[in-house]
């Protein structure tokens, strides 16, 4: 995400995908994921639409929620790679027989959702060290103070939010569909237990109620606000 960062705050039509490519293949060379064979299969792309508009077609949302119009599933103002970015990954066979199109959409779904929360915590964490700056002076009562009592909450929540996902939603499931798979006796049961792998995943990072990923958005949305307050008592 630092290296690219300058490429993914470009607008979609300005976005060069063959550079965002180069940058993901040093990442992958110069980590363990070198150690993959099949890490060369793994490529980058620029999504049209954002992720909150792509929820809106997910076919597999809870039945109990009511489906909301493509107008309550409003885009960014401007959107930029950091909101459209994902992988890919090339599917061959017989691996293509366990993990369909649909399967590889949902796996995108949730990359997506951790890159944006990662994303809106860097972004909360440089609105907080601005506001350290003007810690030492006495600025209590003053929009300045509110706004970085604020940014402290919300940077608590996404926090907590991503230790939830990582550890507490995607690792346990993970665990839970390795043990499966080593007791699956046929194909029909990989497919099963990779199926409800992904669909409990979903479902544990609120992906299946789109109207969530909202409340990071307005995370977002207020630390540009955060930036404003704290440049104009700076001037």
């Amino acid at each position: 995400m630092d290296i690219a960062r300058d490429e993914l705050t470009k607008k979609l039509d300005e976005i060069s995908v063959e550079k965002l490519q180069s940058l993901l293949d040093l990442a992958l060379r110069t980590t363990a994921a070198a150690a993959d064979p099949c890490h060369e299969d793994l490529t980058c792309c620029v999504e049209t639409s954002s992720l909150l508009k792509k929820l809106g077609t997910l076919k597999d949302r809870e039945k109990s929620r009511p489906v909301p119009d493509d107008n309550d599933l409003e885009e960014p103002v401007s959107i930029t790679g950091l909101e459209t970015f994902s992988l890919n990954y090339k599917i061959r066979w017989p691996l293509s027989i366990v993990i369909s199109k649909n399967s590889l959409t949902k796996y995108q779904l949730i990359f997506r959702f951790l890159f944006h929360c990662k994303h809106v915590d860097r972004q909360l964490c440089g609105a907080w060290q601005a506001h350290q700056g003007v810690r030492a002076l006495n600025m209590r009562g003053t929009a300045i103070s509110r706004s970085s009592l604020l940014c402290r909450s919300m940077l608590k929540f996404i926090n907590s939010l991503l230790h939830y996902l990582t550890f507490e939603v995607i690792e346990p499931n993970c665990h839970v569909m390795h043990k499966r798979l080593q007791t699956a006796k046929s194909i029909d049961e990989v497919i099963q237990h990779h199926d409800l792998f992904l669909d409990k995943c979903l479902r544990g990072c609120l992906l299946l109620l789109p109207e969530f990923l909202k409340v990071s958005q307005y995370c977002s949305y207020r630390e540009s606000k955060h930036r404003s307050v704290f440049y104009l008592h700076q001037g």
